[in-house]
Protein backbone atom coordinates (compact mmCIF):
# COMPACT_ATOMS: atom_id res chain seq x y z
CA UNK A 1 0.00 0.00 0.00
CA UNK A 2 0.93 3.86 -0.23
CA UNK A 3 2.35 5.97 2.39
CA UNK A 4 -0.57 7.62 3.23
CA UNK A 5 -2.58 4.14 3.54
CA UNK A 6 0.04 3.16 5.80
CA UNK A 7 -0.17 6.67 7.96
CA UNK A 8 -4.22 5.77 8.17
CA UNK A 9 -3.55 2.08 9.33
CA UNK A 10 -1.39 3.17 11.78
CA UNK A 11 -3.79 6.11 12.68
CA UNK A 12 -6.88 4.51 13.16
CA UNK A 13 -5.15 2.46 15.86
CA UNK A 14 -3.04 5.65 17.39
CA UNK A 15 -6.29 7.14 18.06
CA UNK A 16 -7.80 4.76 20.32
CA UNK A 17 -4.44 4.36 22.56
CA UNK A 18 -1.91 1.27 22.66
CA UNK A 19 -4.68 -1.12 24.46
CA UNK A 20 -7.10 -1.40 21.53
CA UNK A 21 -3.69 -2.56 18.94
CA UNK A 22 -2.42 -5.16 21.79
CA UNK A 23 -5.85 -6.34 22.59
CA UNK A 24 -6.27 -6.92 18.60
CA UNK A 25 -2.40 -8.51 18.15
CA UNK A 26 -3.24 -10.72 21.73
CA UNK A 27 -6.77 -11.68 19.83
CA UNK A 28 -5.05 -12.86 17.28
CA UNK A 29 -3.26 -16.19 19.31
CA UNK A 30 -6.96 -17.67 18.84
CA UNK A 31 -8.17 -15.86 16.31
CA UNK A 32 -5.55 -16.63 13.64
CA UNK A 33 -3.02 -19.08 15.32
CA UNK A 34 -5.18 -21.31 17.17
CA UNK A 35 -7.44 -21.15 14.57
CA UNK A 36 -6.73 -20.43 11.25
CA UNK A 37 -8.79 -19.52 7.81
CA UNK A 38 -9.06 -21.69 4.93
CA UNK A 39 -8.73 -19.04 2.12
CA UNK A 40 -8.67 -15.61 1.63
CA UNK A 41 -11.82 -15.35 1.26
CA UNK A 42 -11.91 -16.48 4.77
CA UNK A 43 -9.47 -14.23 6.38
CA UNK A 44 -11.92 -11.79 8.00
CA UNK A 45 -12.70 -14.43 10.01
CA UNK A 46 -8.95 -13.75 12.13
CA UNK A 47 -8.98 -10.06 11.52
CA UNK A 48 -12.82 -9.06 12.03
CA UNK A 49 -13.00 -11.55 15.11
CA UNK A 50 -9.91 -9.95 16.44
CA UNK A 51 -11.13 -6.60 16.20
CA UNK A 52 -14.45 -7.76 17.80
CA UNK A 53 -12.18 -9.05 20.58
CA UNK A 54 -10.22 -5.48 20.58
CA UNK A 55 -13.74 -3.79 21.41
CA UNK A 56 -14.66 -5.97 23.98
CA UNK A 57 -11.42 -5.39 26.07
CA UNK A 58 -11.84 -1.71 25.25
CA UNK A 59 -15.60 -1.61 26.73
CA UNK A 60 -14.47 -3.28 29.94
CA UNK A 61 -11.47 -0.49 30.09
CA UNK A 62 -12.13 2.11 28.21
CA UNK A 63 -15.37 2.68 27.11
CA UNK A 64 -15.10 6.35 25.55
CA UNK A 65 -12.49 4.71 23.43
CA UNK A 66 -14.81 1.57 22.67
CA UNK A 67 -17.22 3.97 21.67
CA UNK A 68 -14.78 5.97 19.46
CA UNK A 69 -13.72 2.61 17.87
CA UNK A 70 -17.25 1.44 17.43
CA UNK A 71 -18.34 4.58 16.01
CA UNK A 72 -15.53 4.23 13.21
CA UNK A 73 -16.83 1.43 12.23
CA UNK A 74 -19.64 2.58 11.10
CA UNK A 75 -18.80 5.67 9.79
CA UNK A 76 -16.04 3.76 7.35
CA UNK A 77 -18.39 1.05 6.66
CA UNK A 78 -21.24 3.69 5.82
CA UNK A 79 -17.70 5.33 3.56
CA UNK A 80 -17.53 2.07 1.30
CA UNK A 81 -21.44 1.04 0.99
CA UNK A 82 -22.05 -1.35 -2.03
CA UNK A 83 -17.88 -1.34 -2.58
CA UNK A 84 -17.25 -4.78 -1.83
CA UNK A 85 -18.21 -7.93 0.30
CA UNK A 86 -16.30 -8.79 3.66
CA UNK A 87 -15.31 -11.94 1.96
CA UNK A 88 -13.88 -10.40 -0.84
CA UNK A 89 -12.21 -7.69 0.83
CA UNK A 90 -9.26 -9.71 1.21
CA UNK A 91 -8.72 -10.35 -2.52
CA UNK A 92 -9.07 -6.39 -3.44
CA UNK A 93 -6.25 -4.93 -5.08
CA UNK A 94 -4.97 -2.60 -1.66
CA UNK A 95 -3.45 0.17 -4.11
CA UNK A 96 -6.19 0.08 -6.46
CA UNK A 97 -9.30 -0.24 -3.58
CA UNK A 98 -7.71 1.90 -1.61
CA UNK A 99 -8.84 1.82 1.84
CA UNK A 100 -12.32 0.09 1.00
CA UNK A 101 -10.23 -3.98 2.24
CA UNK A 102 -9.59 -2.42 4.74
CA UNK A 103 -13.09 -1.15 5.90
CA UNK A 104 -14.28 -3.85 5.11
CA UNK A 105 -12.46 -6.15 6.98
CA UNK A 106 -11.36 -4.55 9.78
CA UNK A 107 -14.57 -2.44 10.00
CA UNK A 108 -17.72 -3.96 7.88
CA UNK A 109 -16.70 -7.33 9.70
CA UNK A 110 -16.68 -6.42 13.42
CA UNK A 111 -19.63 -4.77 12.88
CA UNK A 112 -21.57 -7.55 11.37
CA UNK A 113 -19.90 -9.79 14.10
CA UNK A 114 -21.80 -7.17 16.41
CA UNK A 115 -25.22 -6.87 14.52
CA UNK A 116 -24.71 -11.35 14.99
CA UNK A 117 -24.40 -10.66 18.39
CA UNK A 118 -27.78 -8.94 18.85
CA UNK A 119 -29.70 -11.37 17.46
CA UNK A 120 -28.85 -14.25 18.69
CA UNK A 121 -28.20 -13.05 22.29
CA UNK A 122 -25.11 -12.92 24.18
CA UNK A 123 -25.49 -16.44 26.12
CA UNK A 124 -25.92 -18.03 22.30
CA UNK A 125 -23.12 -15.10 21.00
CA UNK A 126 -20.72 -15.89 23.52
CA UNK A 127 -21.16 -19.70 22.96
CA UNK A 128 -19.91 -19.41 19.71
CA UNK A 129 -17.12 -16.62 20.59
CA UNK A 130 -15.55 -19.77 22.87
CA UNK A 131 -16.70 -23.22 20.94
CA UNK A 132 -15.98 -22.11 17.72
CA UNK A 133 -12.23 -21.84 18.28
CA UNK A 134 -11.82 -24.51 19.87
CA UNK A 135 -14.05 -26.98 18.19
CA UNK A 136 -11.32 -25.77 15.27
CA UNK A 137 -8.68 -26.37 17.11
CA UNK A 138 -9.42 -29.58 18.01
CA UNK A 139 -11.06 -30.55 14.64
CA UNK A 140 -7.06 -29.33 13.57
CA UNK A 141 -9.18 -27.84 10.49
CA UNK A 142 -8.84 -24.58 8.53
CA UNK A 143 -11.75 -22.12 9.75
CA UNK A 144 -14.55 -21.52 6.54
CA UNK A 145 -16.97 -18.55 6.58
CA UNK A 146 -19.53 -21.81 5.77
CA UNK A 147 -17.98 -23.53 9.33
CA UNK A 148 -19.22 -20.32 11.14
CA UNK A 149 -22.38 -20.08 9.47
CA UNK A 150 -23.10 -24.20 10.52
CA UNK A 151 -21.65 -23.30 14.04
CA UNK A 152 -24.20 -20.54 14.26
CA UNK A 153 -27.41 -22.64 13.07
CA UNK A 154 -26.29 -25.75 15.87
CA UNK A 155 -25.92 -22.91 18.33
CA UNK A 156 -29.07 -21.14 17.84
CA UNK A 157 -31.37 -23.89 16.07
CA UNK A 158 -32.22 -20.91 13.33
CA UNK A 159 -30.89 -20.42 10.17
CA UNK A 160 -28.63 -17.33 9.84
CA UNK A 161 -27.72 -17.99 5.91
CA UNK A 162 -29.90 -15.01 5.19
CA UNK A 163 -27.83 -13.07 7.93
CA UNK A 164 -24.53 -13.97 6.16
CA UNK A 165 -25.81 -13.61 2.62
CA UNK A 166 -26.74 -9.83 3.42
CA UNK A 167 -23.85 -8.98 5.32
CA UNK A 168 -20.60 -11.35 4.86
CA UNK A 169 -21.57 -11.98 0.88
CA UNK A 170 -23.71 -9.18 0.44
CA UNK A 171 -23.18 -5.16 0.84
CA UNK A 172 -25.42 -4.45 2.91
CA UNK A 173 -25.00 -3.14 6.38
CA UNK A 174 -26.92 -3.81 9.53
CA UNK A 175 -28.58 -1.26 11.51
CA UNK A 176 -26.77 -1.70 15.16
CA UNK A 177 -26.08 0.52 18.15
CA UNK A 178 -24.00 -0.25 20.20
Amino acid sequence: GSDEETDTLIARYAILGVNARFAHEIAHQWWGNLVSWSSDLDSWLSESWAEYTSHLYMLKFDKKKAKEQFTGWINNTKEIKGRGTVVNGALLDFDEAGMVSTYLIYDKGPLVLHALRKEMGDQAFFTLYKKFPEACHKMKMKATTEDMIQFVNAITKKDYRPFFEKYIYGTEVPEVKE
